[in-house]
């Protein structure tokens, strides 16, 4: 036996190779077997091959499971992860009640287990117990009994990879199959007890052993190892050897100059030297870098790779990029890439729980299991495994969503709940078509069932492949491929061409492991679910040329002639320990002190300084140019630190700056040289760069004269410079109708944003509906319960000042319940229309008896409830436009209240408000409050010529009912407390500054009622919201030429985005339409409407003045 040392990238394979050519020089008949990891047999024996030309019948390349699978046949069934995943699941199903501190089955959980018992199994560990009573005894024992009834369940029928070795070097011993063979065993940092077994084995047989391990020097048996050495596992496992072969030979490799640039053999030989280093190495084949962010990162790779490529000779399958993160660096190098036109393959196993097919097996067990819930039904239907239509699953869900169908019982009644607006006939023929086609898997399930409700996986599995091969969906599959072909979606098309074997692949193995258990369908389903999330797709590379993406510690490479590490950066390389595992850190630190040897190699050596040996390989590997980058910041602008890895490598080399490259050097592929192009126009058009290069016109020619991309270029060059600053709409009138009606809100909408009233009213764009109360439902609830209280309380002969409170209680229960009836459209039942009705009650009741309370303390009695404009015979308000047309407003006054004295009937409007809105005069003066000044003014115009007495204004108020609440402090009586009540619901608005008036509101004029105080030498104090019956005249005059104009600019079709802002509030703020409008400060033209902050005097005076001078 001959065992080879050296550090990584030192010549021992190629020696390997050279062995194996100058045996079979000397014996054309010699048998040779090269052992390698299974991840590098397909590289060796392209290497073999080429080396071996013109064949490679010779050498036998072969990996441990090769071994065991020529040793064993098919007769026994070896475990991969997967099926270990699915019977470690199935244990815990089958004794959840045993286990104490891990109840839980998850999928997470289930993979971190099974990796214990691979890292337990490698290093050869029986038991796993602590003798502390503490919660990290309670793991160790649900561990030790979750293994003990693994081992019991495969015992005598399956092995697992490590079991299958002890079968393997047992069949060693009595067959003679590897006599007089040269063995060569290479790529291995180390072996596990049960490998180290089989060598031996072998070594017995065979005329020659070579081993290859890697190491920086040669050691003494008896020489102290410090446990933070990278090649602490290799020493370890060279001494284990030669504990069994004493005479074994050990060599040291070092050939670095005659395969590799001396520029790789300054970085191993330094790497790990702290002493210090005067000057760094400026080097051509060592690059180091530094970039802003990784966008900048990948694309300055892949200009330097398309460089290599062009300008070197490089092929694309002699590059490799390692990263610490390939989920985060995955879209980036997908995309520019892709625009860089770089053939690329990433090495990374993909779940195929995402996939369409699993996606639609999953949700149809969820349906079974969850009485055809809501959110399992979509799933299923959306999977486009059905023979649904998109567009018929589209109609479905908003339905769905609508009446609130999430139960069996609902998909089996007839729909004909709603409005006619939608179609029963086409929504009943699908609910048919979906629910017979569940009923019968449902009822194929049930028939299966024995006794206890339960049934065999192969039963349930059978019925679940009757069932996909009746909707043909192994077709359904072949059409997806098919249509990633044509639109050339290589990765796609390669996914979907393997799913339907690899998904009944997974259905195999878990009958043949648990076939006979018998298990629920919740279980069953919880069984797949986990197998098929666990599984991953192995994507093989399209093409051979092509450059290699992988993880930095799972990827190993080939040898490269250039290798890209990205990323390098604290906590990606080497890789932050994030304590996924089962064990957290004081458990591993209570492990290490009581453990042995082996626990320690396993969870705590292996941990610490693992990746450390993975990042010393991929740095040397490459043999012509090694390229290594870090970011200052992520893709959210946070600061990034460079890694311990860079900082050692910027010991020995410079930091080299970006190439500066002129547009003519930049020019890589046409797709990204576009984007280039695209850069200097806009410059160019915005006079940013005067002395910029002008070579990208004959760039930008030539995309217009291609027939490939002359319609993209003109139209994406004519998007430079578009708006979304809308035009004028000249067919407004007849998009809004006619006869030009509106109401009072929709016209506040427009004065807000004219943008969003058109999308609402215009496009007449909607949210979809819901199936559950909003605040819009109950504030009609509210409305409905306040108009009508007043008309019960007639029908049982009383008033708001006279009922009594027992009789108060029953009409607001009898209201509510009313309202509730006549508005709940969508029938919607159960305990939250019970906790509806308590809300609604209640606060209903906290509002009547605020509004008697305001009754009591005045003059004013209700005249009207409910009082439309354009209903039940009553006139609209007519509004005359500049142009001569008229605009209709419709509308309702919630509550008129009068008082008479003398000849003068005093008017005061209400408006009830579930929300949060307020009176503020200088909304109203620029329109986004016209509501209570134009319901005034109709209301006293309407009403003038049919009353004897003079109409005169005595306020207008806005109600606000909610829930309102006081807190209790130490010492407050209950009147004390039912005042404050009271005050919560004062009148928000603008009085008549009349004494007399403004007391027949409010007797004692103390702020409780409305929002005017009366000072004590008479007059009101300067809080007072009042103002003269001059200042009110010309504030009804103002509102209505601002709505005459309003009404002028919707008829006109002005439509462009331009919200108000006022303060800080803007009518973006709660707008639905902002992902349509697009506004954008930064955008050209879009800018708000900001209006002057005044006070309330400042506009009283102005609207007089305004008035008095003839100006609107």
């Amino acid at each position: 036996m001959d065992i080879l040392v050296g550090q990584q990238g030192s010549g021992k394979t190629i020696m390997c190779y050279r062995k194996i050519r100058k045996t079979l020089n000397e014996n054309p008949y010699q048998k040779v077997i090269m052992l390698v990891p299974e991840q590098f047999s397909l590289e060796t024996q392209k290497e073999l091959a080429t080396l071996l030309a013109p064949g490679l019948f010779l050498v036998d390349v072969i990996s441990f499971s090769t071994l065991v699978n020529r040793a064993i046949g098919d007769d026994v069934t070896i475990l991969d992860d997967l099926e270990k995943v699915m019977i470690l699941k199935r244990v815990i199903i089958k004794h959840k009640a045993k286990l104490g501190y891990y109840s839980d089955d998850t999928d997470g959980f289930l993979e971190q287990l099974n990796i214990l018992l691979n890292t337990c199994e490698k290093f050869g560990i029986d038991t796993l117990r602590s003798d502390t009573n503490s919660i990290l005894k309670s793991k160790l024992d649900d561990i030790q009994n979750i293994f003990k009834w693994f081992y019991e369940f495969i015992e005598s029928k399956f092995y697992t990879g490590q079991g299958s070795l002890e079968v393997l070097r047992d069949t060693l011993q009595y067959t003679k199959y590897y006599e007089d063979t040269v063995i060569l065993v290479d790529g291995f940092y180390s072996f596990t007890k049960n490998q180290l077994e089989v060598l031996m084995e072998l070594y017995k047989q065979s005329k020659q052993m070579l081993i290859t391990l890697p190491m920086d020097r040669l050691y003494c048996d008896d020489e102290p190892i410090r446990a933070s050495s990278i090649f602490y596992q290799s020493i370890l496992t060279l001494r284990n050897i030669r504990k069994n072969v004493d005479d074994a030979e050990v060599y040291l490799c070092n050939k670095y100059g005659e395969f590799k640039h001396r520029d790789f053999e300054y970085l191993t030989e330094n790497y790990f030297k702290t002493a210090k280093i005067n000057c760094a190495k400026v080097s051509d084949v060592v690059s180091l870098y530094c970039y802003r962010n990784i966008s900048l990162e990948v694309e300055e790779v892949a200009k330097q790779i398309k460089s290599l490529v062009r300008d070197n000779g490089y092929r694309y399958n002699d590059i490799s990029v390692l990263t610490g993160d390939v989920e985060a660096y995955k879209i980036y190098i997908d995309t520019t890439f892709t625009e860089y036109g770089i053939p690329h393959f990433l090495d990374i196993n993909r779940s195929i729980y995402t996939n369409a097919l699993v996606s639609m097996i999953i949700s149809l067990l969820d349906v079974i299991t969850t009485s055809w819930s809501y959110k399992s039904m979509m799933a299923l239907l959306k999977s486009d495994m059905l023979p649904i239509k998109r567009a018929d699953v589209d109609y479905l869900e908003n339905y769905i969503l609508a009446q609130g169908i999430n139960r069996k019982n609902k998909w089996q009644d007839s729909w004909q709940y709603g409005d006619s607006s939608w179609d029963f006939e086409r929504l009943n023929n699908l609910r048919l078509e979906i629910s017979s086609m569940l009923s019968e898997l449902e009822t194929n399930f049930n028939a299966n069932k024995n006794k206890n409700g339960r049934l065999n996986i192969l039963d349930a599995t059978t019925v679940l492949y009757r069932f996909l091969e009746q909707l043909n969906v192994y077709d359904k599959v072949q059409d997806i491929v098919e249509y990633h072909r044509r639109h050339n979606n290589l990765s796609l098309e390669l996914e979907n061409s393997q799913i339907w074997e690899q998904v009944m692949m997974v259905l195999e193995r878990l009958v043949d492991i648990l076939g006979a258990e018998e298990v629920s369908i919740k279980s069953y389903k919880s069984l797949l679910s986990t197998s098929l999330n666990y599984e991953k797709m192995k994507i093989i590379p399209a093409s051979q040329d092509q450059v290699l993406i992988g993880d930095i510690q799972r990827t190993r490479l080939p040898r490269q002639k250039a290798v890209f590490i990205l990323g390098v950066n604290e906590g990606v390389i080497p890789a932050t320990d994030n304590n996924k595992g089962l064990f957290s850190d004081m458990d591993m630190a209570t492990l290490q002190e009581t453990a042995d040897d082996k626990i320690y190699e396993a969870f705590v050596h292996n941990n610490l300084y693992y990746g450390d040996l993975e990042i010393y390989t991929a740095l040397n590997k490459p043999s012509e140019r090694l390229f290594v980058s870090t970011v200052t910041s992520d893709e959210k602008g946070a600061i990034k630190r460079p890694s311990i890895v860079f900082n050692r490598l910027k010991r020995l080399f410079t930091i080299k700056d970006t190439p500066n490259r002129d547009f003519v050097d930049n020019i890589f592929s046409s797709n990204a040289t576009l984007g280039e192009v695209g850069s200097c126009f806009r410059q160019f058009a915005m006079a940013a760069n005067p002395s910029m290069d002008f070579n990208w016109r004959d760039a930008l020619s030539w995309y217009i004269d291609n027939p490939l991309y002359s319609e993209h270029v003109t139209s994406s060059f004519r998007r430079l410079f578009d708006s979304n600053i809308q035009p004028q709409l000249d067919t407004a009138i007849n998009l809004y109708s006619d006869n030009i009606v509106t109401n009072v809100s929709q016209l506040e909408k427009y004065r807000k944003c004219p943008c969003s009233y058109f999308i609402q009213y215009g496009l007449k764009a909607s949210e979809r509906q819901l199936f559950k109360w909003n605040s819009a439902d109950i504030g009609t609830i509210f409305h409905s319960v306040l108009e009508r209280y007043p008309i019960k309380l007639r029908e049982n002969n009383t008033d708001w000042l006279n009922v009594d409170a027992q009789k108060k209680q029953e009409i607001v229960r009898d209201v509510v319940e009313e309202s509730l009836n006549k508005h709940n459209v969508r029938n919607i039942q159960g305990a939250q229309i019970n906790h509806i009705v308590d809300k609604i009650e209640k606060i209903s009741t906290r509002a009547i008896d605020a509004i008697t309370y305001q009754l009591k303390q005045g003059k004013f009695e209700p005249k009207a409830y409910e009082y439309k404009f354009g209903e039940y015979g009553m006139p609209q308000i007519e509004v005359q436009l500049p142009d001569g047309q008229s605009l209709a407003l419709r509308g309702t006054i919630d509550r008129v209240d009068v008082y008479v004295a003398d000849n003068n009937e005093y008017v005061k409007i209400l408006d009830y408000k579930s929300g949060k809105q307020a009176f503020d005069l200088v909304e109203v003066y620029y329109g986004l409050q016209l509501q209570l000044l134009l319901y005034l003014d109709a209301y006293l115009k309407l009403n003038s010529n049919n009353n004897a007495k003079t109409l005169t204004e005595a306020g207008v108020y806005y109600f606000k009912i909610d829930v309102a609440d006081v807190k209790y402090a130490h010492g407050k009586s209950l009147d004390e407390l039912q005042q404050e009540l009271y005050r919560s619901y004062k009148l928000s608005g603008l009085t008549l500054d009349d004494v007399d008036v403004a007391k027949a509101i409010e007797v004692e004029l103390d702020a409780n009622v409305i929002p005017v105080k009366q000072k004590k030498a008479g007059g009101f104090d300067s809080n007072s919201v009042v103002a003269t019956t001059q200042q009110f005249q010309s504030l009804r005059n103002h509102i209505y030429n601002l709505v005459s104009k309003l009404g002028q600019d919707i008829v006109d079709g002005k439509i462009n985005a331009r919200p108000y802002k006022l303060n800080k509030a803007t009518a973006c703020d709660y707008c639905n339409y902002h992902g349509i409008c697009q506004f954008d400060e930064k955008l050209a033209g879009n800018d708000y409407d900001v209006l002057d902050c005044t006070n309330r005097k400042e506009i009283l005076n102005q609207v007089v003045e305004e008035e008095q001078n003839g100006l609107d």
